[in-house]
């Protein structure tokens, strides 16, 4: 797997169904809130885009959901 910018990983998003795939990216975290125990929600930006990379953080795939 190599790294990409968050404007390529966007490129990708839009032209499939990418559910459940891995990207590899870096950046800085402009945000972080929660929504309930167990869901959370990252932007995250690295200049090459005007819109960042907004993630899911759920506790179905996290190692540590207490966190929350």
């Amino acid at each position: 797997m190599h790294k990409s910018s968050i404007c390529k990983v966007l490129e990708h998003v839009k032209q499939e169904q990418c559910e459940h795939l891995i990207y590899n990216t870096s950046g800085w975290v402009r945000t972080v809130r929660t929504s309930s125990q167990n869901m959370g929600f990252c932007q995250i930006n690295d200049d090459s885009t005007t819109h960042g990379l907004q993630i899911v953080i759920s506790d179905t795939y996290c190692d540590n959901h207490t966190d929350f």
